[in-house]
């Protein structure tokens, strides 16, 4: 090996070094105490998290086995039992790390609807919709009987005999479940589908 090469390793040992120790070394006081602190709760939400999708897991494993016919109901039932009560007791241990400050948001999200709610001018809430709009009963009717016409002057297709999708005349397979169509597809018109 030439020196330039051995300088070059050495150099890059040394950056290496100072990047992997520099956490170790660095002891700035409250930030890293600050910072030790969030870790902790991290750590141990973090843990919790773990341990509850486990949990989560071991009872759906636990399901499994028992309706595939693996373990007996004398054994089932207190082995699903003293799963459940562990995911409880994890369940609320993270209730407990859970901040505070997640019932005063959804208290200033309600407070926000609250006075939109009044707010709003022209009719209640209770109003419906179409009422807001201004159509008058006349008028949804006549919309309801040319969507009625336009359906049923609509194109035939073919619908797959399987899942009843409505397919292209020039499909060779359903496009939702994967069928072959072939000749089989039933002309079903699109207000069917």
């Amino acid at each position: 090996m030439d020196a330039g090469s051995l300088l070059l390793g050495l150099a890059l040992l040394i950056v290496v070094a100072a990047f992997v120790l520099r956490p170790l070394v660095e002891k700035s006081g409250a930030r890293a105490t600050h910072a030790r602190s969030n870790a902790r709760e991290n750590g141990t939400r973090e843990a919790l998290l773990r341990q509850r999708d486990a949990i989560y897991a071991a009872i759906r494993e636990l399901d499994f086995d028992f309706r595939l016919g693996k373990i007996s109901e004398e054994d089932y039932h207190p082995q699903r039992e003293r799963l459940a009560l562990q995911g409880v007791a994890i369940l609320k241990q993270l209730d407990a790390l859970s901040p505070d400050g997640d019932a005063g948001l959804e208290g200033e999200i309600e407070a926000e609807i609250a006075r939109r709610r009044r707010k709003r001018t022209g009719s209640s809430a209770q109003t419906a919709p179409t009422r807001q709009a201004g159509l008058s009963d006349a008028e949804i009717e006549a919309q309801i009987r040319a969507l009625r016409r336009k359906s049923a002057t609509s194109p035939v297709t073919s619908a797959c005999p399987r899942c009843g999708a409505a397919t292209a005349p020039e499909d060779r397979f359903c496009r939702n479940c994967g069928a072959a169509l072939g000749s089989q597809g039933a002309s079903v018109s699109a207000s069917e589908v």
